[in-house]
């Protein structure tokens, strides 16, 4: 759960051994390199678009075949093209397909016919209307000739022949020149197409991991081709440059040794910005990805992976507040393993199981399995400690502000570590005393009378915002220093109102996990109801049911994702982290292995 401390390398040898250098540092994965050109590289797309596309073009298909054994003449880019041909061939043919099954859709109340050329008709025109009956007998009370051609329970098809568009608001049908019979024959013609397509496409399988391996060496030549594009070559002889971790320089200089390399180790210099290398175990390690939504901290800044994977897994689990749901996620992040796992995605699954079985657990503590209550005197009503009371929203609201309490205190008291012994420190100690003495004085003065706790906490918020004001702006001792000082404190104490507003901002914990809660027994109330209506009540109590629970479900994971990572990478990080320094991502130079 920290930023590892890097060192400046500098390997210096002979251009003849330029290729052999790079190839073992690609080899060893420890050096993010610095580029050493004066002018800055232009910037290219991604080589492998194409690739990559046509790769998982053959990988998404249902039905695959064994991999070729015989890939002697297997040229990969004829291959890449190949498919990505057939890709676009097939998605034309499904457009057409489309397209032609929406004109029979609209020719099949009229039956096959095929309009007679214009001038045979000596200058008459055919115009299709689809009408209601009471558009159907104003038709009839027109001067025009016209023919009913189908009628149905809603509609009448009335074909009218006249000279030009009669005088009437309703606008005729645009419908297909093409007869029905030929549209049906050309609709045969496009699936037979996508079929005989689709077939090449499960032959073309055979080539995944010859393409696999060659976007793996291509990936790896590439990476090789712009690091031999950052070094420094003069005289004979070239410089490399890069960051390392400390506990990988030794590595380094073995290398350095064995190839007969000058090597130099410097720490960063005040005005250097190293990259981020994230340390942390396999338990917070899917806080890195979190983290990396936002933003990296800054070099010389903390490491948050940790503190956001643990609030963000809580907060989650707070505005899900429901069991059902989050057997439902923990199913799903079980049944998915396997293929998340294998895609190097084990992150991701990782976090994804943490979520559910918060949600499991909060919503045990809730009582609340899809807006039902567990029975009366059960285990699961007996651990049902936390049960939603519109008669106790007080104590429902003091819970979530005192999490954000919570919160926001953790935050000032890791800016307060950080900025020990400067005067920041005691300006964060001041608003660490402000939310939690403003918490114990409302708590302990309204809630849970203690007038004792309540003075205590009363004499902490105004501690903490002597120690704002005193600490904000310190000058020197003299008028003009002074000045600056009292306006400074002043200045300093409108943020007040801002850490103020960042704790009560926690309530959407509250309102957002009782609000998923009493939309779920709406549903299963408006269910409960529809059932009393016989065999189609039943059926409606389902798809209520159904339809309710389903939309609440995806409502509760938006607003868990959402505002759950919103609380930590405002409120927190408002409070915890230095706007001013941000980081960027340690990008090792190293080869891409299968899987990786």
């Amino acid at each position: 759960m920290t930023i590892a401390k890097l060192k400046r390398l500098t390997v210096v040898g002979t251009l003849a051994e330029k290729s052999a250098v790079l190839t073992q540092l690609q080899a060893l994965g420890v050096l993010h390199l610095i580029d050493l050109k004066t002018e800055a590289a232009p910037l290219i797309g991604d080589p492998f678009k194409d690739t990559r596309l046509a790769l998982k073009y053959l990988e998404d298909c249902p039905q695959k075949q064994r991999p070729a054994r015989h890939l002697k003449h297997f040229n990969p880019q004829q291959q890449v093209e190949r498919v990505l041909k057939l890709k676009a061939d097939i998605e034309r043919l499904i457009d057409e397909r489309d397209r032609i099954s929406t004109q029979i859709d609209a020719l099949k109340p009229w039956g096959n016919f095929r309009l007679p050329e214009e001038d045979s008709l000596d200058g008459l025109r055919f115009y299709f209307y689809q009408l209601t009956l009471k558009q159907f007998r104003q038709l009839a009370a027109m001067d025009c000739v016209y023919q009913l051609i189908k009628r149905d329970h809603r509609f009448y098809y009335v074909a009218v022949l006249h000279s030009d568009l009669p005088d009437w608001p309703i606008q005729p049908l645009k419908l297909p020149t093409v007869p029905l019979a030929d549209l049906q024959e050309q609709l045969q013609d496009a699936e037979d197409g996508i079929e005989n397509l689709e077939t090449r496409r499960i032959g073309a399988t055979r080539f995944i991991q010859a393409l696999r391996d060659y976007l793996l060496d291509a990936q790896n030549a590439s990476e090789l081709g712009q690091a031999n594009a950052m070094t420094h070559d003069e005289a004979g002889i070239f410089a490399l440059q890069g960051w390392c971790p400390v506990d990988q320089t030794e590595v380094v200089a073995q290398l350095g040794d064995r190839l007969g390399l000058a090597l130099e180790i410097q720490d960063p210099a005040p005005d250097d910005n190293p990259p981020v290398f994230l340390e942390n175990s396999s338990t917070f390690a899917p806080g890195e990805s979190l983290i990396q939504i936002y933003g990296m901290p800054g070099y010389r800044t903390w490491d948050p992976s940790a503190m956001v994977f643990v609030s963000f897994v809580l907060f989650f689990g707070l505005i899900i507040a429901d069991a059902g749901y989050g057997v439902i996620l923990l199913v799903l992040a079980l049944l998915f393993r396997g293929r998340l796992v294998r895609s190097g995605k084990k992150q991701f699954w990782q976090l994804w199981l943490a979520l559910s079985l918060s949600a499991c657990i909060y919503g045990m503590l809730m009582g609340e399995y899809f807006g039902f209550e567990p029975p009366a005197t059960s285990l699961l009503e007996k651990i049902a400690i936390l049960q939603p009371n519109l008669e106790k929203l007080n104590e429902l609201m003091a819970f979530s502000i005192g999490i954000g309490v919570v919160h926001v205190a953790i935050a000032n008291l890791i800016s307060m570590v950080h900025r020990w012994p400067g005067h920041a420190f005691y300006v964060h100690l001041g608003w660490l005393l402000v939310v939690v003495g403003g918490y114990a004085a409302w708590i302990f003065g309204f809630l849970a009378p203690a007038p004792l706790l309540s003075h205590l906490g009363i004499w902490g918020l105004g501690a903490g915002l002597v120690l704002v004001f005193c600490f904000s702006h310190p000058g020197p001792l003299n008028a003009k220093g002074l000045s600056q000082w009292f306006f400074g404190g002043l200045h300093g104490l409108t943020e007040a109102s801002k850490i103020f507003g960042d704790v009560l901002s926690y309530l959407r914990l509250f309102a957002l996990g009782l609000s998923s809660t009493y939309l779920a027994l709406t549903f299963n109330q408006l269910s409960q109801d529809a059932a009393s209506f016989g065999e189609l009540g039943i059926l409606l109590s389902f798809v209520i049911l159904l339809f309710g629970h389903l939309m609440n479900f995806v409502l509760c994971i938006m607003a868990g994702t959402i505002h759950g990572l919103r609380l930590n990478f405002i409120e927190f990080y408002r409070w915890s982290q230095d706007a001013n320094e941000e980081g960027q991502l340690f990008k090792p130079f190293q080869k891409y292995l299968p899987g990786r």
